[in-house]
């Protein structure tokens, strides 16, 4: 049988002593012992929280446009208009409540 060589350990160190080097248990820049070959992140890293709850709303933003665009202003619209005097050809002109008036008036 073949023996494989392992791969050298950092030293390891007790909790609470720093290296010459002022990094807390090793590594460089306070990279921790099993990855102390990384880079340091220079950015605070976005909380998994925050991270779910982005991806949630990215996730129903088609939805939303299609509610928006296909339910929401079809019913906004309705109701300015029925505030109005439509005519197709023309122009709306406001009359406020008068539609109204004239639907409880009529027999």
């Amino acid at each position: 049988m073949r023996r494989i060589a392992k791969r050298a350990q950092p030293p390891k160190k007790k909790p609470g002593v720093r290296d010459p080097n002022g990094a807390r248990h090793g590594g460089v820049n306070g990279a921790s012992q099993q990855g102390f070959l990384e880079r340091p992140r220079i950015v605070a890293p976005v909380s998994r929280e925050l991270q779910r709850t982005l991806y949630g709303h990215l996730f129903i933003l088609p939805w939303l446009t299609g509610f928006m665009l296909f339910t929401l202003y079809p019913i906004l619209a309705t109701l300015y208009f029925s505030f109005t005097d439509y005519n197709v050809l023309g122009t709306p002109r406001w009359v406020g409540l008068q539609n109204y008036q004239s639907l409880t008036r009529r027999p």
